[in-house]
């Protein structure tokens, strides 16, 4: 697969398919009101159903991309957007530690690669990293390292990136703030891939 990496919705023969549209297409202007306590619960399972599909199926397709050759130690994935954009990076480290490194952008939706290269990251030591430090992995923003905040001014400015990390079918993946330019953020499992993918636009202490 290449760049983007976009989640994928459940297959036609899903039943549930069939009760969504029988739920929204009660009236012209649907609202949970309208259900009883036990649809609106049934609604919400489906619609949950649908997002954890959509999740995996991001997950197995970084993963098979991390399993395609022999040569490759794990695949990073790193998506953001601002304003009306958005851009996905995809990081692929080699057996000898070189990375193969691919771009993508919303504005002309084309990929854009690097050949091999040299990074201080090592993608099987961040994995561990991630589930060491203070993360709230596989979720939103909720305290701890995840707010990532500016060491100069304490606080983030509300951009927010995905990480994916993948050695092999081991994976994990957080929502978290970006760094922004010539700020002075923690050097940890996050910054450092940040720092890797952007070009280390910003420092770490």
């Amino acid at each position: 697969m290449s760049l983007p990496y976009e989640p994928k919705d459940p297959p036609k023969s899903w039943s549930g398919w069939n009760r969504l549209e029988y739920f929204f297409g009660r009236s012209e202007n649907f609202s949970r009101e309208d259900l009883t306590p036990q649809e609106q619960e049934e609604l919400d399972e489906l619609l949950r159903y649908i997002v954890d599909f959509q999740e995996a199926s991001i997950f197995q397709a970084i993963i098979e991309k991390s399993c395609s050759s022999s040569d490759f130690v794990g695949v990073c994935v790193v998506t953001a957007g601002a304003f009306d954009s958005s851009w996905e990076d995809e990081l692929i480290q080699l057996q000898d530690g070189s990375f193969l490194h691919s771009r993508w952008n919303s504005v002309n939706e084309q990929v854009e690669k690097k050949h091999r290269f040299d990074l201080k990251l090592d993608l099987p030591t961040e994995l561990r990293n991630l589930r060491n430090e203070n993360y709230q992995l596989r979720g939103g923003l909720d305290g701890g390292e995840n707010e990532n905040p500016n060491l100069e001014t304490g606080t983030g400015l509300g951009r927010y990136g995905m990480i994916y990390v993948a050695v092999g079918t081991d994976i994990e993946w957080l929502m978290c703030e970006r760094p922004m330019i010539d700020g002075k953020y923690k050097n940890n499992a996050v910054n450092r891939i940040f720092h890797a993918v952007d070009g280390g636009y910003f420092t770490l202490v």
